[in-house]
């Protein structure tokens, strides 16, 4: 379940994977987000001045995300689904994903070639 800030909330229906297209659009809006914070733009939407130097020790190229359960199935959807996503990691989580051509072909480690 995931409930927005206006309260509405967005339930998965019978069948439907956890890792809904609303996780996911949370997951792409943080990213979005850093972007914008390296490129020196300032999204608090207060204003507040935000800490010296924090858009020069962003580095956007090493991206990575972990979860547990639900959130680790959502870091292999991420990174399935957003290359900015570089590592993941999903600690005791089921991997949910659609796509077979995503999954290791037999004899494969299942490990990409900078992963090893």
């Amino acid at each position: 379940m995931v409930e927005f800030p206006d309260g509405r909330l967005a339930t998965p229906l019978p069948n439907q994977s956890h890792v809904g297209p609303a996780r996911l659009a949370d997951t792409r809006f943080v990213l979005d987000e850093l972007m914008r914070l390296r490129s020196g733009a300032n999204p608090d939407a207060l204003h507040r001045k935000l800490p010296a130097g924090l858009s020069e020790a962003i580095d956007t190229s090493k991206v990575g995300m972990f979860g547990h359960p639900l959130g680790g199935a959502m870091a292999a959807q991420a990174m399935a689904a957003d290359s900015r996503i570089y590592a993941g990691i999903d600690l005791d989580g089921t991997i949910l994903l659609r796509k077979r051509s995503l999954s290791p072909k037999p004899g494969e480690s299942g490990t990409g070639p900078s992963c090893s």
